[in-house]
């Protein structure tokens, strides 16, 4: 599973304004979608900027891979007006045994480590 962050969302909406923001939320949406229409996957917001994704039937090595090219997607595509925005990407693979917050802690906390490492990144936990 991976939790996927708009990288300096804010500045977004500080720059073109909150509609700007929301038309860039469903683009990106819409992207995140599209990638993953030949995967068996669950999506959802989880709240402001982020999204999670649920991969079924694959690996940690192969969801990081569908991570990279879903990053590498959203940076090439243009979100509001001309400008591109990237997006750091936090990926886990639950454990037999796991609770919903351990998967979830892991995965939280590669998504930090992205966003510390400079943004536009794909980390596992």
């Amino acid at each position: 599973m991976m939790i996927i962050d708009i990288d300096l969302f804010k500045s977004i909406n500080d720059e073109y304004g909150h509609a700007a923001g929301d038309k860039t939320l469903k683009r990106f949406a819409r992207v995140i979608r599209d990638c993953f229409k030949e995967e068996q996957t669950d999506i959802g917001r989880w709240g402001g900027e982020e999204f999670v994704v649920v991969c079924y039937n694959r690996n940690l090595d192969e969801t990081v891979k569908i991570a990279d090219e879903l990053r590498s997607t959203i940076a090439d595509t243009s979100m509001t007006g001309s400008r591109n925005i990237t997006c750091s990407i936090g990926v886990t693979e639950v454990r037999e045994n796991d609770k919903y917050e351990d998967a979830f802690g892991r995965m939280d906390k590669a998504l930090y480590n992205a966003k510390l490492s400079g943004r536009n990144r794909v980390e596992a936990g």
